[in-house]
């Protein structure tokens, strides 16, 4: 009896430790899984949203170098000294003197204005910036257009943000026409 006693203890002591592994390996274990699984899901997709910010990066990395060499071909027509931006000045000047253009306000801000892209930028010792300018000038029609297609094809850098011309009543050949152009100038430093 003594032995039919401790073989069915151990066929439930068997059939319980099969049970408690399995109850263990199946539930205990597959609910692990499954908030494991969820949050690699979570983790795969931040994965996928940082991937594409850092190829947004890459892509913005890459146009920016590709500004700098074009910069570095410039160099001969863009100085690089502190005299610079009051070059590009008296070129803006000049040119409205050639195209007998009056000039009332020539407003520059030598605030850089330039995404600040550089600053994440530390491989490089050159940068782009840009100075914005506040522009008026009158004339004619003719004269302010020739004006301006010297200015945006100018052999300086140029670039024309916004554009306001306004005739007058009392002179309706006359127009007086306000402009914000931003300067590109090359930078080491």
């Amino acid at each position: 009896m003594n032995y039919q006693y401790t073989f069915f203890a151990m066929i439930i002591f068997i059939f319980l430790s099969v049970g408690g592994w399995i109850y263990k390996d199946i539930y205990v274990y597959g609910s692990e899984k499954a908030v494991y699984r969820k949050e690699l899901n979570v983790l795969d997709i931040r994965f996928h949203e940082l991937s594409a910010v850092w190829n947004s990066y890459e892509n913005v990395k890459a146009a920016y170098d590709r500004k700098v060499v074009s910069f570095d071909t410039l160099k001969t027509d863009m100085s690089i000294n502190n005299k610079a931006f009051l070059t590009l000045m008296t070129s803006l000047r000049d040119l409205a003197t050639r195209q007998n253009i009056s000039v009332p306000s020539l407003s520059p801000k030598l605030e850089d204005s330039y995404p600040a892209i550089k600053n994440a930028l530390n491989q490089t010792s050159k940068h782009i910036v840009r100075y914005p300018v506040e522009l008026t000038i009158q004339g004619d029609y003719l004269t302010i257009g020739s004006y301006l297609e010297e200015i945006i094809t100018h052999k300086k850098m140029f670039n024309l943000g916004r554009i306001s011309i306004d005739t007058d009543i009392e002179t309706p050949q006359s127009l007086t026409c306000s402009l914000i152009l931003y300067a590109y100038l090359f930078k080491e430093e």
